[in-house]
């Protein structure tokens, strides 16, 4: 990765360099950008909020969506060959223009570009000491889009190439890539990228020596949000919880969440891990190394990790190279108490081992600070609490602990806690999960029995990449819907006792039919776990009213109780 990171690096040198020194360029941006606004209005209105509505796309659609935002086949470059490329600079000199009746789609621009017989020829330029380039149209580029194209290099030793993805007002690159030609023959291009714009330009270029480009091809990929469907097998402290498969999606990530008010003034559990369950044949002596090196336990995400029976740990084995190991929080709210909270954690490494706990806050749409960091030491060989009281929490926050040191570290009975008033309310990821299936089964842990829950999940699409440099496939990055709205979980309660805990009144189904013991001769309300009224009459007895599977609120004059249709 060396080296592939070391060109990177000098690509963005140079290539920023280039855009920076012409100011002629800069000009063309400013004036391109108001004459192509009229020609890219569809593209924008496409992507408009990330979302690639095209006459092949509708809404209720349930696939994934490729819709091509730019295509060019430089068909209308007529003039020379690949063998003999056309004398005919295209681009002007001082504005960087390329006459538009060359393209399919106005607005190019670029530098060095010349006509080579259904291709184009990027020269080298003597006048910026670099390799030229070829500019698309502004378009907009936000989401997840492909660039593909072909390349072909003039040195049969292949070269390097690269794109930016610049913004159409100041030219600040938003993303940049490279690739390899192995030889100096046409070859397949593409990259993957969610790093782009609404309004944006891609430069096309090689590193060292001229390059034929054709066929270049902007696509934008959007995936629908998951639709919800009906909870089967409802219990009170289990359910499953079911959605509509997304065709071409490989995974769906479901989150669960508890959601509590405080009654009173109180000290809340924000969480309270003691690793119990994990079950090993580890020892502290000798942990089990798991063939993966990263590890996800009630949405607490561990880097390098080991097991011992009953507790986790974190391995140092990358410590000499700088890869250091640690454990983090998911992203939680510690708004309350000005943002105080206290984490307390049990460890066990080497006397002398260097640790570092840090705190990283955001505000809403902001970058995460870091806005507690503590570095300590192990203070002997043996298992120690240690206890940290943080500050600057917000209701983004997420806290991380590395190890520096070269053995073990191991970690135990984990708590967060924060002082909460008397009404505030605090949600709580409790369940992070990938699954392939388009239903997963949810257990309510007995200490969430007291709280809401709720869950919102989203659709993934891996996308895979070939680098001939290295000759391997790796992940690209991923296609992935909006999150659904989030759903109170059929078990909740809603705020209210069981059954039991009213009065002679009570509500059962009986084959689908709910039967309601009304005494008093009360008015009946039902509610569905998201709060919408779905029967309100004066009844007792059985009601007519059909109702679909699921876990229902029955109010009773002013007696509140739950009732469950399997």
């Amino acid at each position: 990765m060396g080296k592939k990171l070391y060109l990177f690096l000098i690509m963005m040198i140079c290539m920023s360099s280039v855009i920076a020194q012409n100011p002629a360029m800069l000009s063309r941006v400013k004036k391109d950008k108001e004459n192509t606004e009229k020609n890219n209005s569809r593209t924008k209105d496409a992507l408009k909020n990330n979302r690639a509505v095209n006459p092949y796309h509708r809404d209720g659609d349930n696939a994934i969506v490729n819709t091509t935002i730019l295509a060019e086949d430089f068909s209308k470059f007529t003039a020379g060959s690949e063998a003999e490329p056309d004398a005919t600079r295209l681009d002007d000199p001082e504005t960087s223009e390329i006459a538009d009746t060359y393209f399919n789609t106005p607005g190019w621009f670029g530098l060095e570009v010349y006509q080579a017989g259904g291709s184009a020829y990027i020269k080298f330029s003597e006048e910026y000491g670099e390799t030229g380039m070829l500019i698309t149209p502004l378009i907009n580029t936000a989401g997840p889009i492909t660039i593909k194209c072909r390349m072909k290099s003039v040195n049969p030793e292949g070269d390097n190439i690269g794109y930016n993805i610049a913004n159409g007002d100041d030219l600040e690159i938003y993303d940049s890539n490279i690739g390899y030609l192995a030889n100096d023959e046409w070859t397949d291009v593409e990259w993957f990228t969610t790093y782009g714009g609404e309004s944006t330009y891609i430069y096309l270029f090689s590193y060292t020596d001229p390059v034929y480009i054709d066929d270049i091809e902007i696509i934008h990929h959007y995936m629908p949000v998951p639709t919800i469907l009906p909870e089967t097998n409802v219990t009170e402290n289990s359910f499953t919880a079911n959605w509509e498969a997304i065709e071409g999606a490989d995974e769906y990530n479901f989150f669960l969440y508890t959601e509590h008010t405080a009654a009173t003034d109180e000290t809340y559990n924000l969480y309270n891990l003691n690793f119990n369950d994990i079950e090993s044949s580890g020892t502290e002596d000798a942990p089990e190394v798991p063939e993966e090196g990263d590890f996800v336990y009630n949405s607490w995400y561990s880097y390098l990790h080991v097991f011992i029976n009953g507790a986790l740990g974190i391995s140092g084995e990358g410590t000499a190279y700088y890869d250091y190991s640690y454990i983090s929080s998911p992203e939680m709210d510690l708004s309350s108490d000005d943002g105080k909270a206290t984490l307390t954690v049990k460890l066990k490494a080497h006397a002398g081992d260097a640790m570092e706990l840090f705190l990283y806050s955001a505000e809403k749409g902001g970058y995460y600070d870091v806005v507690y960091d503590e570095y300590f030491s192990a203070e002997n060989d043996e298992w120690n609490e240690y206890t940290f009281e943080l500050e600057g929490g917000t209701e983004f926050s997420i806290i991380e602990l590395w190890y520096y040191g070269y053995g073990y570290l191991y970690i135990d009975d984990i708590k967060v806690t924060q002082n909460l008033k008397a009404g505030d309310i605090k949600s709580l990821l409790i369940n992070d999960q990938l699954t392939t299936e388009n239903s997963i089964d949810v257990v309510i842990d007995e200490a969430y029995k007291n709280d809401k829950t709720y869950y919102k999940l989203y659709g993934i699409k891996y996308i895979y990449a070939y680098d001939p440099y290295y000759d391997e496939y790796y992940m690209a990055g991923g296609i992935t819907s909006d999150f659904t709205e989030p759903r109170y979980s059929p078990t909740n309660e809603v705020g209210v006792n069981d059954m039991e805990a009213t009065s002679s009144a009570s509500a059962y189904f009986n084959n689908g039919v709910l039967n309601v013991f009304n005494p008093d001769n009360d008015i009946v309300s039902v509610y569905n776990v998201n709060g919408v009224c779905l029967f309100n009459a004066q009844m007792n007895g059985s009601t007519q009213t059909d109702f679909a599977k699921g876990l229902y609120i029955v109010k009773v004059g002013d007696k509140v109780m739950k009732a469950v249709n399997n």
